[in-house]
């Protein structure tokens, strides 16, 4: 089946109230394509058939199905891109107990009803890029392991290098206010006759992540708004399995 892939990134809008809706839209409109759903259940259902989506703006109550119901089927859903879409909650109040419970069900952000346009395009912006960032690398890797990729092993860092990268990284977005962005990303293998028996994968596996990000440049940062500038975020992706 041949997906058209929209020209901006598609964000799908859940929410009962139309003002609401209406207000998110007018400051998205210009970077981003939008749907609408009026509850959770039509957002789910809207999930189920556009793969275009790469990022869930929902309400916490709402009628039929809310928004704690709408993560929980999101997280468990069996289809991975639906599973792993980020879901940014908004809410009239930035309480510590509702922003924790709705971590708690698989939020990946909450904002408030008041946030800045800017601040919002931004962290739209960061979560769009970064679920199209884990599927090309998906894809990538699915496509080599298809293939058996063989060649000339990637040495690979070992993890206390790996941990010294990021901090070093991390030092420099606070320092120069850039967003910081980590992708986690996580290869199973099955054995197909032995269930749970441990096995080596062949080399190839275990160098099919690297070829395709070591070929990948970082892309530009955007600027956190004055406001947020002093926190920068580090936001971790686990691939699935």
């Amino acid at each position: 089946m041949t997906v058209d892939i929209p020209a901006k990134p598609r964000v799908l809008i859940a929410d009962d109230s139309r003002i609401v809706r209406a207000t998110l839209i007018k400051r998205i409109e210009g970077m981003f394509e939008f749907r609408e759903a009026l509850d959770g259940e039509e957002a789910w259902e809207t999930l189920l058939i556009d793969p275009t989506i790469r990022v869930v703006i929902t309400d916490l109550t709402m009628p039929k199905l809310d928004g704690y119901g709408l993560l929980g089927r999101i997280r468990q859903s069996k289809i991975s891109r639906i599973r792993n879409l980020p879901v940014v909650v908004v809410s009239g109040s930035d309480e510590a107990e509702e922003r924790d419970r709705a971590k708690a069900a698989g939020a990946t952000d909450l904002i408030t009803k008041g946030i800045g346009t800017a601040q919002l395009l931004s962290r739209l912006d960061i979560l769009a890029k970064l679920v199209n960032t884990q599927r090309e690398f998906e894809h990538s890797l699915e496509a080599m392991v298809q293939q058996g990729v063989q060649g000339a092993g990637v040495v690979l860092p070992t993890p206390e290098q790996l941990a010294a990268q990021a901090e070093t990284m991390l030092d420099n977005a606070v320092k120069y206010h850039k967003n910081f962005v980590m992708l986690h990303v996580c290869v199973g293998l099955k054995h197909a006759g032995l269930e749970g028996y441990p096995a080596t994968p062949p080399a190839f596996v275990v160098n099919a992540p690297a070829k395709p990000s070591s070929r990948w440049q970082p892309a530009q940062s955007t600027p956190i708004p004055r406001a947020t500038s002093r926190n920068a975020s580090a936001t971790r992706w686990p691939t699935p399995a």
